[in-house]
């Protein structure tokens, strides 16, 4: 004699033969457990406290880089102005040392004039965010150019040169992705 069990279509099944077919003993239905259990996420409950205070932490020490970052390229930038509003206006202004060294390298004082308007326009432009990069791109190139006169043209060394050439450089690759941004937008604000 069979106990009525539940079929897979939800029927009782009577415990005799069904249309001329013999009674089978089925075990019941259970609910159907996942098949990847194992990628499931846990519950929150089961989160531990210790777990999420380490991404807590890992965020901050993140979040503390990028900040520490932004500082020192902030300090850069406003060195890098300073400086070049400096040799820029000394340029503009004619003083006698920058009209005698441009004399010195023999293409004329005009050279003077477009180099120190760039080094003007750079420094400004190096201390606004969005167009940073931009800044550096042409105080870099202004620094390559003074690099390269200062070892083949006149007799000075070419060290500080150098050494802007390189805080210029640095400005513009680390500043490239927000001026980038910009110009691709078409100078449109966030």
């Amino acid at each position: 004699m069979s106990v009525p069990v539940n079929s897979p279509r939800g029927e009782r099944d009577a415990g005799g033969p069904v249309a001329g077919r013999p009674a089978v003993r089925r075990p019941a239905l259970t609910p159907r457990t996942p098949r990847f259990t194992e990628r499931r996420a846990p519950p929150v409950s089961s989160v531990k406290e210790e777990d999420m205070s380490n991404s807590v932490q890992e965020a901050r020490k993140v979040e503390g880089k990028a900040r520490t970052r932004n500082i020192v390229l902030w300090v850069l930038q406003v060195i890098l102005a300073v400086v070049f509003v400096m040799a820029g206006g000394s340029k503009l202004a004619g003083a006698k040392a920058m009209v005698d060294l441009f004399q010195e390298v023999g293409v004329g004082q005009w050279l003077r004039y477009v180099t120190g308007s760039l080094e003007v326009a750079g420094a400004i432009l190096v201390l606004v965010p969005r167009l940073s990069a931009l800044g550096g791109l042409a105080l870099t190139g202004v620094m390559a150019g003074g690099f390269l006169t200062c070892l083949f043209v006149i007799d000075q060394s070419p060290a500080p040169t150098a050494v802007l050439l390189v805080l210029a450089a640095v400005v513009t690759w680390n500043r490239r992705a927000l001026t980038l941004s910009t110009i691709s937008r078409g100078g449109a604000p966030a």
